[in-house]
């Protein structure tokens, strides 16, 4: 009796594109959370300068919020039902980086900001 191959084998398939889809929702996450520090770190360095570091600081904890909460995305697809599991630790990780999206400066304030004093756009509010 032959083997399978994957290519004739619609389960075989399933598999691996669902676990190239999970890798690279991680792949994604940690990009994110690389570009992330390096503006964290542009936004001190500017403000240990005494420069104006409203830009970069207000950049970085968008990046930070949005990287946070596309990891938790990525553990809590990855657990699958389990993330929701107390036991897990998954689901209060998940919470927690949504928060970071509204507290204690909500993503609509930056993109207000950046609009406002980086791009010269008026007032949204």
């Amino acid at each position: 009796m032959l083997a399978a191959s994957p290519q004739s084998c619609p389960a075989a398939n399933s598999a691996a594109a669902l676990r190239l889809i999970r890798s690279a929702a991680w792949v994604s996450a940690y990009a994110q959370t690389q570009a992330a520090d390096l503006v964290n770190r542009s936004a001190a360095a500017l403000f240990a300068a005494g420069q104006d570091c409203g830009e970069a600081a207000n950049i970085a904890k968008l990046l930070s919020s949005e990287a946070a909460w596309q990891a938790a995305e990525a553990a809590m697809q990855t657990h699958g039902g389990y993330g929701f599991a107390r036991e897990y630790d998954i689901e209060r990780k998940w919470r927690d980086a949504r928060l970071f999206q509204i507290a204690p400066i909500s993503t609509n304030l930056i993109l207000s900001y950046i609009g406002e004093h980086v791009l010269g756009m008026p007032r949204s509010y």
